[in-house]
């Protein structure tokens, strides 16, 4: 039995996007699939099985690709499209602003008017405001320039406004001026009395550091007088004390001169006893030496005598005799 699936070979997509096209397409396909008895007793039926379950994901594949050549097509459409929307809403925005810059421009000259006139309120407002810590002579050249500044026509439909906020901000002045004056008496009257208490503390303490200076000059004194006289006891003492170390080191030096003579003469004794001991000793070894010599190889005393005393005294190169 053939496993093929075999009307997908000519599909298209009319076929496949209808209302009812996928159920028709999936229908079909099961009904073929399933219209065999399937063995897997026998290697051919195991074959058969999988031929029709490669024709069934063949199927899928199939009809995958003709709707992904549809979407293709839709999209080449769908840019066309985007692309003349894109070019008739610009095209119209810039038409718009285009019938409407008059209005825009008197929009624009209307609000530069409206920010000047504002502005120069504004500053008439801000003479009647932060006044505090303001000076009298400060307060006198703000309330001068509110005095002189001229509202009129040139102020448009803000004159009557900028009137009130001129009359508002020259009585604020007025009173922060009137403030600051006493203020500044109060506080002249305040620096003078502080200055007066300052010069009298000034005074009161230049008094005491003199009365403090004349004590410590007083004690100093006293103080001096005591340390020069125990400086005097002290010398004296050291003096005392110097006299007798002398006499001690003379007597230390005395029997230091006795001692060395008596370690030197003990040492000039040991040397000479230590020589005649080193001569005895010299005189035993190279008489066993010689004594050797003649009774290993036959040699005269004398001869025997006369080789080892020279091998003693290093007179003989590579040999020695050790003592």
């Amino acid at each position: 039995m053939s496993t093929a699936i075999s009307f997908l070979k000519d599909i298209t997509p009319e076929v496949v996007f209808t209302e009812d096209g996928a159920d028709r397409i999936i229908a079909e396909v099961r009904r073929q699939a399933l219209a065999f008895a399937p063995d897997v007793s026998t290697e051919a039926g195991r074959k058969e099985i999988a031929s029709m379950a490669y024709g069934v994901a063949r199927s899928k594949t199939v009809v995958d690709e003709v709707g992904k050549q549809v979407v293709v097509e839709w999209k080449r459409k769908a840019s066309k499209i985007d692309a003349i929307r894109k070019r008739i809403r610009d095209e119209l925005d810039c038409l718009k602003l285009e019938v409407r810059r008059p209005l825009t421009d008197w929009e624009n000259a209307e609000k530069d008017r409206v920010n000047k006139l504002e502005k120069l309120l504004s500053e008439i407002e801000v003479q009647g405001i932060d006044l505090e810590g303001l000076g009298s002579d400060q307060l006198v050249v703000r309330l001068a320039a509110l005095e002189n500044l001229v509202v009129d026509e040139a102020f448009q439909e803000y004159q009557e406004q900028a009137q009130l906020a001129r009359y508002k901000s020259m009585e604020l002045v007025r009173r922060a001026y009137d403030k600051a004056v006493v203020d500044e008496k109060v506080e002249a009257e305040r620096i003078k009395s502080e200055r007066k208490r300052a010069e009298q503390e000034q005074k009161d303490r230049e008094e005491a550091i003199r009365k403090e200076a004349e004590a410590k000059a007083k004690a100093e004194a006293e103080q001096k007088a005591e340390q020069e006289r125990k400086q005097q006891q002290e010398e004296l003492q050291r003096a005392k004390e110097a006299e007798a170390k002398a006499k001690a080191d003379a007597e230390k030096a005395r029997q230091d001169e006795r001692d060395r003579i008596e370690a030197e003469a003990k040492a000039r004794k040991a040397l000479q006893d230590k020589r005649e001991a080193d001569d005895e000793y010299r005189r035993v070894v190279i008489s066993a030496a010689s004594a050797s010599l003649c009774e290993k190889i036959s040699l005269n005393q004398d001869v025997a005598m006369a080789i080892v005393k020279a091998i003693a005294d290093g007179e003989i190169k590579h040999l020695k005799v050790e003592f």
